[in-house]
């Protein structure tokens, strides 16, 4: 029998670096993954220190020296996320998009 060896997807990479900052981990459930160069968003759902859901959160990752680093979250959408931490737009240009 041969075995045979994967190289983990970028999503996965961002999943793995996100689940190591996580109250538990093993409750993250994730939703859409947005990676642009060295950055990435991702959302994610996981339980919090009273064991509830605390709802959809955006990851913010930053790539450094080959590996994804875990900076935090943001409570907003996956599209907000992208133009401020990917895009580094202003909240006011965002708004402005938005309402235009």
């Amino acid at each position: 029998m041969l075995a045979v060896a994967c190289a983990k997807s970028e999503e996965n990479l961002v999943q793995d670096a996100v689940l190591k900052g996580l109250i538990d981990p093993d409750s993250a459930k994730f939703g859409e993954i947005t990676i642009i160069g060295d950055k990435a968003c991702a959302t994610v759902n996981s339980k919090n220190n009273f064991g509830g859901y605390a709802g959809n959160k955006q990851a913010i990752l930053k790539k450094i020296d080959g590996a994804w680093d875990f900076m935090g979250t943001l409570p907003s959408s996956n599209a907000i996320c992208v133009a401020l931490h990917i895009h580094e737009k202003s909240e006011e240009q965002i708004a402005k998009e938005m309402f235009k």
